[in-house]
């Protein structure tokens, strides 16, 4: 029920008018379409019954084995597979994203303890819920809230990407793009394999008895072509990088190679040396411009406990609205106060925050009515929420926002 709320179809006059095109884009699986356009039709019956509850399976079908095709040099899991795999997720994602992503770091902690390194205090710092009052320690990997959120968010892209199975040529787009961002934290190509045995464990923790061969070959087929085809993309963002750091040495390398020509206050005429010149103009130092004001962090002044009070209060009104209506509200305003901000969100950045399963393209005009951008600032209000709740904790807070400027750097952002 939780896609179709979220897709708009939230009462039954809109439900009567779904068609097949809409269960496909919100990731409805065949055989729960045939089931769903059947109790459409028993509705616009005259007698009214009940609309049906959704089952889980009690067992998952085997994926048999097809011929593959491939995209990008990837191959393509066949239709069995794809639904083995979507079947079993929804058992997967009814223990909830963070108990699961939870299981799963822990496992890829006990694989390869290596992969730690890809998780310092400072890359957690940015997945940390300041309202859960938990300090994170740099040592305890184990009992860590801001890991258990980040692999929150890695179980979620999973169960969106499981999702996006039903359209490969916009997934393999998506995920090519993923990949190339992982080149910003230090991922090595191995790390994937280890990635996949840890999400092997994890299911069969969260299925048990229903994992049967069949379905972990399923998922392993998925898997294999999902981190393929991220690997594509990671190997595209070093050749680019390398790329432009040889054409960075090889313009410092011209630039050394000009001669600077050296004042001299004597020539040499056919040998001759002459005498100094007395015309020579002497040099008067030019004043360097004065610098322009600047605001010190360590000189702000902070809110007093009646203002914080206040702030926090008015939050609680705001976000009744729901985040993703906030965001919205606020990038219309931004683009109406300077229409130069739009440069900061160009195709290729909105693409990150794009949802498969929307089945809305993004087009390099359309920043209006842009999902991936209600997605992007319900986020940028999200943390805004996050940072009214740590107001209550200053000197904590103060290093999280020095930290999230710190990161604005790779965001083209200007004061």
């Amino acid at each position: 029920a939780e896609p179709l709320l979220e897709d708009g179809f939230d009462d039954m006059e809109v439900l009567l008018e779904m068609e097949e095109e809409h269960m496909k884009n919100i990731g409805m699986l065949p055989g729960h379409m045939v089931k769903l356009k059947k109790r459409l039709r028993d509705l616009q019956q005259p007698q009214m019954q009940d609309p049906p509850r959704q089952v889980l399976p009690q067992s998952l079908p085997p994926a048999l084995p097809r011929k593959p095709t491939t995209v990008g040099g990837s191959m393509v899991p066949c239709g069995e597979t794809i639904n083995a795999v979507q079947q079993s997720w929804l058992v997967v994602k009814e223990l909830g994203v963070a108990t699961v992503g939870e299981i799963l770091y822990k496992h890829l902690f006990k694989i390869a303890p290596q992969t730690k390194k890809l998780f310092p205090l400072s890359v957690r710092q940015r997945y940390y819920d300041w309202r859960c009052g938990v300090d994170e320690d740099e040592n305890d990997f184990e009992n860590s809230p801001a890991l258990r959120n980040l692999f929150a968010k890695v179980v979620g892209a999973v169960g969106s990407a499981v999702a996006g199975l039903q359209n490969i040529n916009k997934l393999v787009a998506e995920l090519n793009a993923l990949g190339m961002r992982h080149i910003n934290y230090n991922m090595q190509e191995e790390y994937f394999a280890y990635g996949g045995q840890a999400l092997v464990l994890t299911l069969r923790d969260g299925l048990g008895d229903m994992l049967t061969a069949d379905v972990e070959r399923a998922w392993t087929s998925v898997y294999e072509f999902l981190t393929a085809t991220m690997i594509c993309g990671l190997r595209t963002a070093r050749e680019q990088e390398a790329k432009i750091k040889m054409e960075a040495a090889s313009a410092r390398k011209g630039a050394t190679r000009e001669e600077v020509p050296c004042p001299r206050s004597q020539e040499v005429i056919h040998g001759v040396q002459s005498r100094p010149s007395a015309a020579l103009p002497v040099p008067v130092p030019v004043p360097s411009p004065a610098p322009a004001p600047r605001v010190s962090a360590r000189s702000a002044v902070v809110p007093c406990g009646r203002t914080i009070s206040t702030v926090q209060q008015s939050w609680l009104v705001v976000k009744e609205l729901g985040v993703a209506t906030v965001g919205e509200i606020l990038y219309k305003h931004l683009f109406k106060i300077a229409p130069e901000t739009k440069k900061l969100f160009p195709v290729a950045v909105r693409r990150r925050h794009q949802d498969w399963i929307s089945g809305v393209e993004e087009t390099e005009q359309n920043l209006e009515d842009s999902p991936a951008l209600r997605n992007l600032f319900a986020k940028v209000v999200g943390a805004v929420g996050s940072a009214v709740a740590g107001l209550q904790n200053i000197n904590k807070l103060v290093p999280e926002l020095n930290a999230l400027g710190m990161r604005h750097i790779d965001y083209n952002m200007q004061e």
